[in-house]
């Protein structure tokens, strides 16, 4: 669906190495779609504080759990027919 390729046609997949994330995807059963949990252009947060000082002027829910060791920008993959592209 467009809303959630943001009408550009592609989707963003991730895999989250938190165990509550995980878990929590588990639980779920069912896919996640989900925004990133940071402005475009801003680094990557580590807890769910550094979520709320980015996003936290808009109606959102965050899940706090004990911060990430690191924090990742994500590699993205254009994957399409007639062309892999590493963006």
């Amino acid at each position: 669906p467009l809303c959630v390729s943001a009408g550009t046609g592609f989707v963003g997949v991730r895999c989250p190495a938190h165990a509550v994330a995980v878990a929590l995807l588990r639980e779920a059963a069912i896919p996640v779609a989900a925004p990133s949990a940071n402005r475009f252009g801003h680094v990557s947060p580590t807890s769910a504080q550094h979520v709320l000082d980015d996003l936290g002027a808009h109606d959102i829910a965050v899940l706090d759990a004990p911060g990430c060791d690191v924090g990742i920008e994500s590699t993205v993959a254009r994957i399409d027919v007639s062309q892999a592209q590493l963006l």
